[in-house]
């Protein structure tokens, strides 16, 4: 799922989602695996749900997000999405949830 471009670094892209659990969260850090069911995306079909890891801030269950970063794959965990940016999306998102 990683494309990569011309200075090897993996292409950004984004996609909204609602976060319906955190997997792990580090105690000492702001690193957390979660659990994210896709809303609106070009990659992945509608009500899919993915691991997102990065670092995050106070994140609510079941609030939408917008998540920017990139696929990456891991030999132990497989694809994830690697989140650099995020941002809470305020409104109904027109019944989508």
């Amino acid at each position: 799922m990683t494309i990569a471009q011309k200075n090897s670094r993996p292409a950004k892209t984004s996609f909204i989602g609602v976060l319906r659990r955190a997997a792990f969260v580090a105690p000492n850090s702001f690193y957390q695996v979660l659990y994210v069911q896709v809303l609106d995306a070009s990659f992945v079909d509608r009500q899919t749900e993915i691991t997102v890891v990065g670092r995050f801030g106070d994140l609510t269950v079941g609030q939408a997000y917008r998540f920017t970063g990139f696929w990456q794959t891991r030999a132990r965990f497989g694809n994830q999405f690697h989140a650099v940016d995020y941002q809470k999306i305020e409104g109904d998102l027109h019944g989508q949830e």
